[in-house]
């Protein structure tokens, strides 16, 4: 079942964004960022959260099928060129509980639910070095449409953020 989250989700989703990020970034980045920057603590994370709940420009669904499993942040695209298009902001599904459909039940949620709020377009960035997300992305319909965003430190190790854009 995917359905808001609640405040008692936070912990759990922590663990889980805590342990996605530290699988997925840490072939891709440095060990000073990778220990510095990515691995920030569940106690950070569980603020970062806690704010997502209460801020009105986004919405965090939880995937609970009796114990958290998964989240997604959606909101606003803020993209000049992406103005009124609705973006997938975090999706992070526990790293022993990915391929088992989680990730699909959860994008196709975010697919669903723009569409409900009127959007024809949404979007999602991921690291160009995430090639397993990147290969979930494209399975799911999503096109890389060639806008890069990058920080001076991403652009020291070669690493950036890629978007992606579907139609709906």
């Amino acid at each position: 079942m995917i359905r808001a989250m609640e405040t008692s989700d936070i912990l759990r989703a922590s663990e889980i964004k805590a342990s996605a990020r530290r699988q997925n970034y840490l072939e891709n980045l440095s060990d000073e960022y990778f220990f510095g920057e990515i691995s920030i603590s569940i106690a950070k994370i569980e603020k970062q959260l806690a704010e997502s709940i209460s801020d009105k420009e986004t919405q965090t669904y939880v995937y609970d099928s009796g114990i958290i499993k998964g989240f997604i942040t959606i909101g606003p695209c803020h993209d000049e060129d992406k103005k009124g298009v609705l973006e997938l902001w975090n999706i992070y599904v526990d790293p022993i509980m990915q391929r088992q459909g989680i990730g699909t039940a959860l994008i196709r949620f975010f697919e669903e639910t723009a569409k409900g709020l009127g959007y024809n377009e949404i979007c999602l960035r991921t690291l160009n070095k995430n090639l397993s997300a990147q290969s979930f992305y494209n399975k799911s319909g999503y096109i890389c449409d060639g806008k890069i965003f990058a920080n001076d430190y991403f652009k020291k190790l070669n690493v950036h953020n890629i978007r992606y854009i579907k139609e709906i």
